[in-house]
Formats: structure tokens, sequence, C-alpha cells
């Protein structure tokens, strides 16, 4: 598992240089496919859901580093809202 850092630093190489970009795209595929596949065998979920879930985790862990909450349980959090969203 990579760092904020790490991350960061290889999606900003990956902004100018081709090969990074292709090596980020495919990673975040299969990030992706993985979380749908997650999120099926937990029920009926929106097409969109996996994106929102990536998306926040990403975001949440830039914000994790000038606040004190806790990226993964905000990202468990969203996880148990689509999961029961009457609840």
């Amino acid at each position: 598992m990579l760092t904020y850092w790490e991350d960061a630093a290889i999606r900003g190489w990956a902004q100018a240089y081709a090969p990074a970009r292709e090596a980020v795209m495919r990673v975040d595929a299969q990030r992706m496919d993985f979380l749908r596949a997650c999120l099926a065998d937990m029920g009926p979920s929106q097409p969109q859901d996996a994106a929102l879930i990536y998306a926040a985790h990403l975001g949440l862990e830039h914000l994790s580093l000038t606040t004190d909450d806790d990226p993964v349980t905000a990202v468990l959090r969203l996880i148990d809202m689509i999961a029961a969203p009457d609840q």
C-alpha cells in the first residue's frame, strides 16, 4: 500500500508522463473493479457507488493531512450509508 505522499507523487508524475498515466489508470480500474465486486456481494448498489467511495477515499486521505479525522472511519461510514440507505 502506498502512502498518501507516494500516491500523490505518482499521480502528479502521471499527468506529464504517459506510461505512468497508463499505470495509474490500470490500478484505478482494478481498485474500482474490486469495489464494484464488494458492493455486489453486499447487495444492490448504484453504478456510481464504487466511484463515489473511491473518490471519497482519495479526498479523505488528502484531508487527513490537515485534520484529525480518520479517513478509514469516514469511508466505512459512507459504505454503510450506501449499503443501508434507509438507516
